[in-house]
């Protein structure tokens, strides 16, 4: 086999797991379709096409009554609230039906690193590899991510406080296909991030993504406006120091921003 054979297989590879990744794990024919040379379809044949063509339901953002996400808000709530431990709001999380994520992934991911750290690391969902490792930041995102704090001497896992990062997620199931959380989705998962935060008690929380920062911040600012300065997260009496940067990876699809991603690590660090 040539390396050009070699190469053309690692290519359909890639992009086999590309779509298996994303829910996709059927094809709807065994030979490809030139649609542009298809005549134009009526409307007719166009919601038949679409029954076969729509988007897996598992993929889709479930509609919730507002009588259920209040009912279920105020479940969050209540066990958020009872969770003396890190290992009680683990146990809590898995407990919580609330949210329909729970039975579209494979584990629940909850935290890594040294919870005695200084600086608590938080995402935005889990992704793949979060889903199938059960651990946050994981995977290629995971190998960025490390790379990052370590270039200012920290660790996932160090032994001491200014040594090393504690990092979790908004969400502790990963959304199908990788799909963006919605509201519904991020108002039921508050409660367990917020109790996590105060059990901690970080001295600095490091908010990596746009559902991290505006979560936890309460902001409606995109990361643009929201990174570059110090803030306050605070609720119900608490409150902790935060900055806001971006996510691993959406650094991984545009290198460019790493530059600004620098900075931010650069401010964390004189912070520290």
């Amino acid at each position: 086999m040539s390396a050009s054979d070699i190469l053309a297989v690692q290519q359909a590879e890639a992009i086999l797991q590309w779509y298996l990744e994303n829910g996709v794990d059927e094809v709807m024919s065994s030979s490809p379709v030139d649609r542009l040379a298809l005549k134009p379809v009526t409307i007719k044949e166009t919601e038949a096409d679409h029954k076969i063509a729509a988007v897996p339901q598992a993929m889709k953002a479930p509609a919730v009554a507002p009588e259920t996400q209040a009912e279920s808000k105020a479940e969050a709530i209540r066990l958020a609230s009872e969770a003396q431990t890190l290992e009680d709001l683990k146990a809590a999380i898995q407990k919580f039906e609330g949210l329909s994520l729970k039975k579209t992934a494979m584990n629940m991911v909850f935290a890594a690193g040294n919870p005695l750290s200084s600086v608590m690391v938080i995402g935005d969902a889990p992704e793949a590899e979060d889903d199938r490792a059960g651990i946050p930041f994981a995977g290629e995102v995971g190998e960025l991510t490390d790379k990052m704090f370590s270039a200012i001497g920290l660790i996932r896992q160090g032994t001491t406080p200014e040594t090393s990062i504690y990092l979790t997620n908004v969400l502790n199931w990963r959304p199908p296909g990788n799909r963006t959380p919605v509201a519904n989705e991020i108002d039921l998962a508050l409660p367990f991030i917020r109790r996590h935060i105060e059990l901690v008690k970080p001295k600095i929380i490091y908010l990596m993504g746009g559902i991290a920062s505006k979560a936890v911040l309460g902001s409606d600012l995109t990361i643009g406006k929201l990174r570059g300065q110090t803030h306050m997260a605070q609720w119900d009496g608490f409150e902790c120091v935060a900055r806001v940067s971006y996510h691993p990876s959406f650094l991984l699809r545009s290198p460019l921003k790493k530059r600004e991603a620098w900075d931010d690590l650069q401010a964390l660090k004189a912070l520290l």
